[in-house]
């Protein structure tokens, strides 16, 4: 602020530009800006790991239309089951044609058993049916449930092996296609029926005698897997052995080694590795022999000294009793780097399963909407310690395929502390990556897991997701609302479904809406539930509207989301929003301006009763011609030296008015109306006025000369 003698100084003083500061203090009062919060955000919960036990239906078209070369691969991908089924699996097979039937059920413990049940699949797997009637297979499936699948705390899991011509005996066709849906959506509702569609030839042709065209595939990828990350369709059919092992690790969520090249590392945890490696196409062409099957393995370390006994490494097991693959299991194989080449020098084609105590196991939905609140979760599992293996492990997401910037980019996975699970924010996490996720878009998500204390450590899987454009778009608040005290702040929340969604027509019922609203503890910095309420829904056209306009009363942070549930013939289906930030505040702005309202009016009012009640008061001595004279001046608002008597004689005419600004400021404004060449000397300096100039003085003793006159002020204001 400039000091009032300033006035006196300048050429052009401006005796109002006192109290500038109020106006800039409140600008800046009222340009200050506050950030609103981020969205908070939180994994779903965190599932719970389960056994690897496994308990598997086999349903395995028996019809004569499979050709002699295909039967043999077909017989032998369902053999291969029981060498990579593990201790405690339970493997059942059954053929269905005509009729269907139990051609074998082995609990798996030992090789023992594998043998038992590769038998049984060889002897009684015969291919000799007329028809093709896979609802007699689904049926019996059904009605001895309890027999196929007698662990329930075991995973269960069927895999459908056919081309899908459902082909009665009766011929009556419509009437056993709804005893198929019957079935699959009734007592079968809950089981995981994996369908493996075999060739392009039957599979292609529309089934005859239905009320709607619909062909093989069709049917076994839409009503009895009924979704597609359960539907396989093996346009060759030497693609059914990769089928059963991607099923295999699917149902167990576990991962292993799967590089371009049949380059293998292993760590010391692994207790097996298994390789399927082929010998013959489908059509029987060889690919190699037995013999030209090597199996190349890492340098044995000397540079540790011995330790305790340990089981004898490399114990190598060949079976080369298939026709079209050999396998090699090598148990407690020495850590390093394995490889499996040919003789001839042609890449094998290698199938790999990797057996250790500690698996990479991962939930994912084969689909996420693109705004959606949902995780990919994934864990380390010790087997030995019946738990979530704890380490120093680093879990990584890598997309396959992405554009070259986000080739070279992962992901890592958040641990949640409470479960030592790891995720990812799904389908959230991705957009750093891909910017922003247009519907309808697949990829393949990477999975990898690493130890910085063993080198070899490396588990790695890849899932497949898709990204759906939003089946209901949320309705999003502000992040922070500001409530008048006194009032109550009703923000609105709900969201539009879109009723020609294709998910929407899964549901039996419009589905519901929920919100749930969580507030924050401040003392121990987390969320805490608050209310949850469900909205009911309106029609518009073809959007089902959702709305609530919800009461707060307080001011406090909460962070809300939306879940959606509804019922479809595959149970209920649920999912989620992301959480939403909402913090509820005093109006400070409002409340700051109202106070700069107040407190200019308050100013104003005391600048204009200060202005108008300064009077002057004092005396002034003047030397005019030679003659002295004293004048004491009254209080008064403003001093005329022409009408003091006692300055008559004096040629020069001046006039002091008293001046107060905000009460506390005050300054003597001199205005000189006839004279020249006037100095103010007094306080050190000098100044030269003339006629009509004006300027401020600070009440006190001031001292004016002229060529014939001098005056000694000495003014104060009351």
């Amino acid at each position: 602020m400039k000091h009032p003698r300033a006035c006196v100084v300048q050429s052009r003083p401006s005796c109002l530009s006192h109290g500038s500061w109020l106006w800039r203090l409140l600008f800046l009062w009222l340009t200050a800006c506050t950030q609103a919060p981020e969205p908070n955000r939180e994994q779903s919960a965190a599932p719970t790991p389960q056994s690897t036990q496994t308990e598997w239906a086999v349903l395995i078209d028996n019809s004569k239309s499979i050709r002699p070369n295909e039967q043999v691969l077909i017989r032998e991908a369902t053999m291969l089951l029981a060498d990579l089924a593990e201790p405690g699996d339970r493997v059942s097979v059954i053929t269905f044609g005509s009729q269907a039937r139990q051609a074998a059920a082995v609990a798996i413990q030992n090789d023992e058993d594998r043998r038992r049940l590769q038998d049984l699949i060889r002897n009684n797997v015969k291919f000799d049916e007329n028809h093709s009637d896979i609802r007699a297979g689904l049926r019996l499936l059904a009605a001895r449930k309890a027999d196929f699948f007698p662990t329930p705390a075991a995973q269960h899991a069927a895999i459908v092996l056919s081309d899908g011509l459902l082909e009665p005996a009766d011929r009556k066709t419509q009437p056993a296609f709804q005893e198929l849906q019957e079935t699959v959506r009734g007592a079968l509702q809950s089981l995981r029926l994996f369908t493996v569609t075999l060739g392009e030839t039957g599979s292609l042709k529309t089934i005859p005698g239905l009320d709607r065209a619909l062909t093989g595939a069709q049917l076994m990828e839409r009503e009895i897997a009924r979704d597609s990350a359960l539907f396989t369709h093996a346009r060759q059919l030497d693609q059914v052995p990769n089928a059963i092992l991607a099923i295999l690790k699917s149902v167990k969520g576990i991962a292993s080694p799967e590089e371009t090249k049949p380059v293998y590392r292993i760590d010391r945890t692994v207790e097996k590795m298994t390789f399927i490696v082929r010998k013959r196409t489908v059509d029987g062409k060889p690919l190699a022999s037995s013999g030209d099957i090597l199996l190349q393995q890492p340098e044995a370390a000397t540079d540790k000294a011995p330790t305790a006994p340990t089981p004898a490494l490399n114990a190598i097991y060949r079976n080369s009793g298939y026709e079209y693959f050999d396998l090699i299991v090598v148990r407690n194989p020495q850590p390093g780097e394995w490889q499996v080449s040919l003789k001839n020098g042609q890449p094998p084609q290698v199938l790999s399963k990797i057996d250790s105590p500690i698996r990479l196991q991962i939930k994912a939905k084969p689909s996420y909407y693109s705004n959606e609140g949902g995780a990919l979760w994934a864990w380390l599992w010790d087997d030995q310690q019946g738990a979530v293996a704890r380490g120093d492990y680093q879990l990584r997401a890598h997309v396959v395929g992405a554009p070259d910037s986000a080739a070279q980019s992962y992901l890592p996975l958040s641990l949640d502390s409470s479960s030592a699970l790891q995720y990812l924010d799904m389908p959230h996490a991705l957009r750093p990556l891909l910017g922003d996720l247009k519907p309808e878009t697949a990829m393949d998500l990477e999975i990898k897991a690493t130890s910085h204390g063993d080198p070899m450590f490396l588990r790695q899987t890849t899932v497949r997701i898709r990204i759906m454009p939003p089946l209901i778009d949320w309705r999003r608040t502000a992040n922070w609302l500001e409530r008048v005290p006194f009032t109550t702040a009703q923000p609105e929340f709900g969201g539009s479904l879109d009723t020609r969604h294709p998910d929407y027509g899964a549901y039996d019922v419009p589905p519901k809406l929920t919100l749930v609203i969580e507030r924050l503890n401040e003392e121990t910095g987390t969320y805490e539930p608050f209310a949850s309420e469900a909205l009911t829904a309106r029609p518009d056209g073809a959007t089902q509207v959702y709305a609530l306009a919800r009461p707060f009363t307080d001011y406090q942070a909460y962070r809300y989301r939306y879940e959606l549930t509804g019922t479809t013939p595959q149970g209920e289906k649920r999912f989620k929003s992301p959480w939403f930030a909402l913090q509820l505040r005093f109006p400070w702005t409002l409340a700051g301006l109202a106070a700069a309202v107040l407190l200019t009016l308050l100013l104003t009012l005391l600048h204009l009763v200060g202005w108008f009640t300064a009077k002057l008061s004092g005396q002034i001595e003047a030397q005019c011609h030679g003659q002295y004279a004293l004048v004491r001046v009254s209080p008064r608002r403003e001093f005329d030296s022409q009408q003091a008597p006692e300055l008559a004689a004096c040629d020069l005419h001046f006039k002091i008015k008293a001046r107060r600004v905000l009460w506390f400021h005050k300054y003597l404004k001199l205005t000189l109306v006839q004279g020249r060449d006037v100095i103010d000397v007094s306080r050190g300096h000098q100044r030269r006025i003339a006629a009509p100039e004006s300027c401020c003085l600070r009440p006190g003793r001031h001292k004016l000369t002229s060529d014939h006159a001098s005056y000694d002020l000495n003014l104060h204001i009351i």
